[in-house]
């Protein structure tokens, strides 16, 4: 009787200290970059000042619908997806939401060079 007191014991206490994690690493990231923008494989220019990504096309081009794919910070999301399908001749939004919750917007345009 007292090995199974013991043993529920220790049960006990195994499972509540496993359940709390140890009490350490519960704080969520707050990571929240777009870290690269490319459009078949061509990277955009980011200003991590500014959070404008840009790209200058030359002369002539007149389809700015492109699909970007987009490398942002773990544990974090981006809207729109990346692989989404946007017309870049007017400012295009993308919001990273961190594990946290918190977030950081990001204006992308592309360009057509005039000569």
């Amino acid at each position: 009787m007292k090995k199974l007191f013991i043993f529920s014991a220790l049960l006990v206490v195994f499972v509540g200290f496993t359940a709390c994690g140890g009490g350490g690493g519960t704080e969520k990231s707050s990571e929240k970059d777009i870290l690269s923008f490319k459009v078949d494989g061509v990277p955009w220019d980011i200003n991590p000042n500014t959070r404008n990504i840009t790209k200058e096309y030359p002369k002539g081009t007149t389809n700015l619908n492109f699909v970007p794919t987009i490398e942002f910070s773990p544990k974090a999301t981006v809207e729109p997806k990346s692989g989404v399908s946007k017309d870049f001749s007017t400012d295009q939004t993308y919001t990273v939401t961190a594990e946290d919750g918190s977030t950081k917007e990001y204006k992308a345009t592309a360009t057509v060079a005039q000569q």
